[in-house]
């Protein structure tokens, strides 16, 4: 594990440097992330009996400098191309007050439809209250045992509400960046937002809308400076103390929402981190001593969401199912994440590992160079937004497969839709001194 760890922090260094030393560029946020993990799991070698195997540590150290090779070589093609205004800054964007108190009062009505939905879909399981109706509805959700599921007009208004926590996210940003002060209104269309994403059980959604706010507000604060801001020593400290902050509220999210079957006051805080830091390594290592048990599966797991929509739709794949069996060490339960190269060598052996590696790099990089490109309001709106949705999935790539699961889903298209349409709505469109409707087609 030392020695992973020594290679990471060299592989780390090395995409710092060919990123013009930007903490936010793709391939050093993927190559931090196993070593954040392999520092975790460093610590609890003992406990896990962790010998980390040859393999292992090949895929691992071998899969991060392929995706810094890739990213390094987007970056080169596309920073020839790039034409960047470096005297122009982020637009201070303008949304009538109408709009605000319209979407706020429609992301609430939104909520009331998911709440009274859920209740009706758990009473057949006994649920008491909202906290036991969102537990059961994700313990049964989970173990394909749910009877009931929601309207699909439900799920396209939570999409809605939940594109907007992201939409939003550049506009809260962009105010509190170049004004200075706390846009309320667009801090309480995100804040509904969350509550809307964790109307089902899962903290993904709250996490990655705080990521999203530091994303954007990142590359607004550096395009105001020329793109020539460098992060100092104390800004790093300040993203670690938010970072520290976010996981240790991971634990009382979690028993807010009903999931307390996982966070039982027997666990220590640290352990319970260390479950989700730094056992993924731990399970990966172990799934790759048991290689012969899973490559003979044609149980698709990387594209499985989409797999799903696919099956749904022209009743095909209908028994594929997301296949992350619980490990336990010495009677310490490790959970059941196993890194994002998991699905690569489940379902391609090793040789997955280079193109959806390959893949991932290119589109992450491909964006993240559009993102510094581009300065007129839509055009960087969009890029930046997406850049911080997929930002996410870059962090927790020592986690799970969460590019490939949110990413490459139905869901992400109505997501692209919305954002569509808020550009559209709250940017383009507006309403002249004698009330006529006027829609903007350039900037």
């Amino acid at each position: 594990m030392i020695l992973l760890i020594i290679v990471l922090s060299i592989f780390l260094y090395i995409a710092w440097l060919l990123n013009n030393k930007d903490v936010f560029a793709p391939s050093f946020i993927f190559c931090a992330s196993f070593l954040f993990s392999s520092v975790w799991a460093t610590a609890y070698i003992n406990t896990w009996n962790l010998n980390l195997r040859l393999n292992t540590f090949l895929v691992i150290s071998g899969g991060t400098l392929l995706f810094i090779t890739i990213s390094y070589f987007v970056h080169l093609v596309m920073y020839r191309k790039n034409k960047l205004q470096v005297d122009k800054q982020a637009e201070i964007i303008s949304i009538e007050r109408w709009k605000y108190l319209i979407f706020i009062v429609f992301e609430i009505i939104v909520i009331f439809l998911v709440i009274r939905s859920l209740k009706n879909i758990t009473k057949i399981y006994g649920a008491s209250d909202l906290s036991n109706a969102i537990f059961l509805y994700r313990y049964h959700s989970v173990n394909g045992t749910l009877k009931m599921n929601f309207p699909g007009y439900i799920l396209w208004l939570r999409s809605a509400v939940s594109a907007a926590g992201y939409w939003f996210a550049y506009t809260f940003s962009n105010k509190l960046i170049n004004k200075r002060k706390i846009p309320f209104l667009d801090l309480v269309v995100i804040i509904l937002a969350m509550v809307n994403s964790s109307l089902l059980g899962g903290r993904n959604g709250i996490v990655n809308m705080i990521i999203s706010v530091c994303v954007c507000s990142y590359f607004i604060l550096v395009r105001n400076h020329a793109f020539a801001f460098k992060f100092k020593f104390k800004n790093i400290l300040k993203l670690v103390f938010m970072a520290t902050i976010v996981l240790y509220l991971f634990q009382f999210i979690g028993e807010l929402l009903g999931r307390n079957s996982v966070t039982q006051s027997s666990v220590s805080m640290v352990d319970y981190l260390a479950k989700y830091c730094g056992a993924p390594i731990k399970n990966l290592d172990i799934f790759l001593s048991e290689k012969n048990t899973y490559w003979t599966s044609q149980n698709n797991q990387t594209f499985i969401y989409l797999v799903h929509w696919f099956g749904e739709k022209f009743g095909l794949f209908t028994d594929y199912v997301l296949d992350l069996p619980y490990q336990k060490v010495n009677g310490f339960n490790l959970g059941n994440v196993y890194s994002i190269f998991y699905p690569f060598i489940y379902d391609y052996g090793y040789f997955g590992i280079i193109w959806l590696t390959s893949i991932m790099a290119l589109i992450c990089q491909c964006i993240y160079e559009l993102v510094k490109r581009f300065y007129n309001t839509s055009k960087n709106i969009f890029y930046t937004v997406t850049y911080g949705y997929i930002f996410s999935s870059l962090i927790f790539s020592f986690f799970s497969n969460k590019f490939y699961e949110q990413h490459f889903s139905y869901g992400f298209f109505r997501t692209i839709i919305f954002w569509l349409l808020f550009d559209l709505f709250f940017i383009r469109l507006k309403i002249t001194e004698r009330g006529i409707l006027k829609i903007k087609i350039k900037y």
